[in-house]
């Protein structure tokens, strides 16, 4: 049986009033299904084992491990372009926010790209190290766990250093450092990486 009218999205619809739904014609709906479902919920891993008739141009992917939303375009091209943002909540050892008005450790995911701003303190001497500043929320971490450089800073004493992102962790490059960085000092956070 044909539909008896059609939806707002052009779904086809069944009156109380028409033919038995069991006899709806199938083919309809499953070329109705096929023309509008263009958009898959799963895993990193599902999304990377899909092949063959699993892959059209215009999927869209969203990730629900990572949180990130791809396209398939010939190939899986990162597709996020919303903003998100969080605070960071996860220091190392004897470090804090600053405190004061802009100064909050904040991820900012603008597609593919992520920016961290913001200042920590890193308490007084005999704890705590640049080994391990803060930890990045999951959903703003590079895809690998390999060293990523993301930037540089100077802290309150003068200190420069190359900042690096390891299995999500920011420290210190170790070799990068100029001077001895010290306690009691205040760090500021201006990096940026990309999800890809």
């Amino acid at each position: 049986m044909a539909a008896d009218s059609r939806g707002t999205k052009n779904e086809p619809q069944y009156a109380e009033t028409g033919a038995s739904d069991d006899a709806a014609d199938l083919t309809e709906i499953a070329a109705y299904a096929a023309k509008v479902g263009n958009r898959r919920v799963d895993t990193n891993a599902v999304r990377n084992s899909l092949t063959g008739a699993d892959l059209w141009n215009g999927l869209e992917f969203l990730e629900t491990d990572t949180g990130l939303t791809y396209l398939y375009s010939n190939g899986w091209q990162f597709y996020n372009s919303l903003v998100t943002t969080a605070q960071i909540t996860t220091f190392g050892t004897n470090w804090s926010p600053v405190v004061g008005a802009g100064f909050t450790p904040t991820v900012t995911r603008i597609g593919a790209r992520v920016y961290l701003e913001g200042a920590v303190k890193l308490g007084a001497s005999g704890s705590g190290g640049y080994t391990n500043i803060l930890t990045i929320p999951a959903a703003f971490q590079p895809p690998t766990t390999a060293n990523r450089f993301v930037g540089n800073a100077i802290n309150s004493v003068g200190v420069a250093m190359e900042l690096v992102l390891v299995a999500g962790v920011l420290q210190d490059a170790s070799g990068y450092v100029i001077g001895s960085p010290g306690f009691s000092v205040n760090l500021p956070l201006h990096c940026s990486w990309t999800l890809n």
